[in-house]
């Protein structure tokens, strides 16, 4: 079980009638205009998964009296607004050309990880992210022009299976004979074979790539048990992107991703000096998803004309982005480096 909320009928002030938005600080709802804070109902609510087989059939799309969608001419976003949001702005790239559009928001999500980090904290973040790079140019550190900054929930595909894995190969061991300039290595090959089992849980796909336009990693971690239910007043304030990938395509991602640690957990199996793999048959089994909101601020920085896209976790406040790199600062770490691995070889060829 988990905490989820009570839906709110309204989204207005009680002492000023002015609308409220989600506050990641307090976890209640506060009021863009006079600042007072109403509460925010909690309950109690199941954790569901579905699987591949039937979960679609189970799966509640009914949102759109809640919600509204719009589409940018510009990068191709869809987002999705509580019915209150009046954004005409593209979250992504600032652009005006969005419009609404009579479209599905999709698959209605039943939970989601709430902001946890404030739009004055991630911000704060930043600063001293890129002030600790070594790398980036040292005017970069001192000035601070971050572009529109944006809460977006992205849309995360959260999938549990069970796997067994026949695999055939080798087993490498090294030996060497001789010493010095006459010292030679030998491996020895011996074929092996066998059955490798792992279970995989809250393996996460991602249904949008706007992570990846902005060139940035894909891998942002989320603590999943602190997983709420969905609620509209979550998106109070906020935006939540509206996925790309579905279920099934999601699925097929998912598969690459753990076939690189089943991979990873027979050649450990296989032992030896030397692993190789020929051939693998992997069987999933108890295979369950779950529709997951994950909450993050994306904004760019921009330096000299150039922008530097950023994301901060909107749970755990981590930063990945780009940044103005300083060339003298690289080029002497590469020199550095090269003049050590100098050394090494004069010390022990």
């Amino acid at each position: 079980m988990v905490e989820g909320v009570v839906s709110t009928e309204s989204y207005k002030c009680g002492s000023c009638g002015g609308t409220v938005c989600f506050d990641p600080e307090t976890q209640n709802l506060k009021c863009e205009y006079c600042r007072s804070i109403t509460a925010f109902e909690v309950s109690e609510v199941e954790i569901k998964s579905y699987s591949l087989e039937d979960g679609l059939e189970h799966c509640d799309t009914d949102w759109q009296q809640e919600t509204r969608v719009i589409h940018c001419d510009s990068c191709g976003a869809d987002t999705i607004l509580d019915g209150n949001n009046t954004s005409q702005l593209c979250a992504f790239c600032d652009s005006t050309h969005v419009t609404d559009i009579e479209n599905q928001p999709g698959i209605k999500p039943e939970l989601l990880i709430p902001f946890k980090i404030s739009e004055d904290k991630a911000r704060q973040l930043f600063k001293k992210w890129i002030k600790g790079k070594f790398f980036a140019k040292g005017e970069a550190k001192k000035s601070n022009r971050i572009a529109n900054i944006a809460g977006i929930y992205l849309p995360y595909w959260v999938f549990n299976t069970d796997t067994s894995t026949q695999y055939w190969g080798r087993r490498g061991t090294t030996v060497q004979t001789g010493s010095g300039k006459n010292r030679q290595t030998t491996t020895h090959w011996s074929n092996v074979s066998g059955t490798y089992f792992e279970n995989f849980r809250d393996v996460t796909i991602c249904g949008s790539d706007q992570i990846e336009k902005m060139g940035l990693s894909k891998k942002l971690d989320f603590k999943y048990e602190e997983l709420q239910g969905y609620d509209p007043g979550f998106l109070s304030g906020f935006i939540a992107e509206k996925y790309i990938r579905g279920v099934e395509n999601s699925w097929e991602r998912c598969k690459q991703k753990i076939n690189d640690f089943i991979r990873r957990g027979i050649k450990r199996e296989i032992g030896g000096d030397k692993q190789e793999i020929t051939s693998m048959d992997t069987h999933y089994t108890n295979t369950r998803y779950k529709h997951v909101l994950c909450p993050v601020w994306m904004s760019v920085y921009k330096f000299q004309g150039k922008e530097f896209p950023f994301v901060v976790n909107g749970q755990t406040g981590k930063i990945e982005g780009k940044y103005p790199l300083s060339i003298p600062k690289v080029a002497g770490a590469v020199a550095a480096a090269a003049l050590i691995i100098y050394i090494l070889i004069r010390l022990f060829a």
